[in-house]
C-alpha cells in the first residue's frame, strides 16, 4: 500500500473524533455480522478486522477502512471543513483482508452517529457523483467510518452488487459484470441449513436466528480449536438438547453443560456461561486441551470432558459418555445425508 495511502486514511482516523467532538455524540447499537463474508471471491473473516461489519436498524454497514481497500477498490479521505467523505473508486487487487489471526471476540460494537456528513464518488474515468444516504446514518466505531452497504449498491460510480443468505452469509463483488451470487457456496448453505433444522428438532423454542447464530459459533471453534463441529453438536445434543440456559442439578451450566468452577479458570462467570459462544469456546479448548494430553485419544478427551481428567488419568472412569456423543456425532451425520444436506 503506498505511503500516500497510509498517510491518507491515518489522517481519516484522527481527524474523525475532531469532527465528530463539535456535535452531539449519539450512540447506536452495531450487531456484529457473525455470518460468513466473501469479497471478490476472497473469504474474509469478520473477527480478523480490526473494525469489522455489523447490523444496525436492520442493515448492513461496511467500514470504509485500510483493512478493506485494496480488496474493495475503495479509498476514503475526510475533509471536515466542508464534512465531507470522498470515496475514491480503484482497482481491487488484494487478495486477502485482515489479520492472519482474531483481532476481536464478536462482541456489539457501539457506534456513533456521524451528523451532516456528504459522502461523494470519484473514479479515475472522471465519473463522480454524490451518494444519497437517505434516512440511514453515517456511522463511526474503531476509528472508521461506515456505510450502508445498500448504498455501495445503488452508486452508479460503484455498482457493487452483492447476495445475501442466512444460513450462509454475504458475498461482495466490486467488479462490474461479475455478479456477487457467484460467490455464494450453496452447498455450504444447505448444510448449514440442516443443521439449523437438527437442533430446531430437538429444541422447538429455538428460533432460526438463535439456531443459525449456534451452528456459526460451532463451526468457528472447529476452525479454531481443530474439534470436529458435529462432535461438538453432539455434544450440545446429549447435555442440553440445544437449551442455552439451561442448569443441572449437579450445576453445570449453558449449551455445553460447564461447570462454573471450570469456567473460572478461563476467567468466564457462570451467567456468561449461557452465552452459547462462550460455552462453545469452552468445551472446544478443553477437548483440544483433551486430545492434546492422551496423545489424540477421542474417547479419553471426552471421558476427561465428562468426567475431569483426574478421574481418566487414574483409569476410573466410563467410557459410556465418550461413545454416547460419537453413536450421535454420527446420527447427525447420517441426519444430514438422509435429507439431503450434505
Amino acid at each position: 500500500m503506498s505511503k500516500k495511502l497510509i498517510t491518507a486514511l491515518l489522517s481519516l482516523t484522527i481527524l474523525l473524533f475532531s469532527g465528530i467532538c463539535t456535535y452531539a455524540v449519539q450512540e447506536v447499537h452495531g450487531a456484529f455480522f457473525y455470518r460468513e463474508l466473501v469479497v471478490n471471491g476472497v473469504r474474509v473473516s469478520n473477527y480478523n478486522l480490526q473494525s469489522p461489519l455489523f447490523i444496525y436498524n436492520n442493515t448492513t454497514y461496511l467500514p470504509v477502512s485500510q483493512e478493506l481497500s485494496a480488496l474493495t477498490g475503495v479509498e476514503a479521505t475526510a475533509d471536515w471543513n466542508t464534512r465531507t467523505l470522498t470515496l475514491v473508486k480503484k482497482e481491487a487487487t488484494a487478495t486477502q483482508a485482515g489479520q492472519a489471526y482474531e483481532v476481536n471476540s464478536g462482541s456489539s460494537l457501539k457506534p456513533i452517529v456521524v451528523p451532516d456528513m456528504k459522502v461523494e464518488v470519484k473514479a479515475h474515468s472522471g465519473a463522480e457523483e454524490v451518494l444519497n444516504i437517505g434516512m440511514l446514518p453515517v456511522l463511526s466505531a474503531n476509528g472508521a467510518i461506515y456505510l450502508p452497504l445498500q448504498v455501495f449498491k445503488e452508486s452508479k460510480v460503484l455498482a457493487w452488487d452483492y447476495h445475501y443468505d442466512s444460513n450462509f452469509g454475504l458475498a461482495i463483488s466490486t467488479k462490474a459484470q461479475v455478479k456477487a451470487a457467484s460467490y455464494y457456496n450453496e452447498v455450504e448453505a444447505r448444510y448449514n441449513r440442516g443443521l439449523v433444522t437438527y437442533m430446531k428438532t430437538h429444541n422447538k423454542a429455538l428460533s432460526d436466528q438463535d439456531a443459525q447464530k449456534m451452528v456459526f459459533a460451532f463451526k468457528r471453534a472447529s476452525r479454531n480449536y481443530g474439534i470436529n463441529e458435529l462432535m461438538l453438536i453432539a455434544i450440545a445434543k446429549r447435555e442440553s438438547n440445544f437449551h442455552p440456559e439451561v442448569v443441572s442439578s449437579g450445576g453445570a451450566v449453558g449449551l455445553m453443560q460447564i461447570m462454573p468452577k471450570t469456567a473460572a479458570n478461563f476467567g468466564v462467570t457462570t451467567w456468561q456461561l449461557k452465552e452459547p459462544e462462550i460455552s462453545i469456546n469452552i468445551a472446544a479448548s478443553m477437548l483440544a486441551n483433551g486430545l492434546k494430553s492422551y496423545n489424540g485419544d477421542t474417547i479419553k478427551s471426552l471421558s476427561a470432558y465428562a468426567y475431569g481428567s483426574g478421574r481418566v488419568n487414574r483409569g476410573n472412569y466410563s467410557t459410556a459418555h465418550a461413545t454416547n456423543v460419537l453413536k450421535l456425532q454420527g446420527g447427525i451425520n447420517q441426519y444430514l445425508s438422509n435429507n439431503g444436506y450434505k
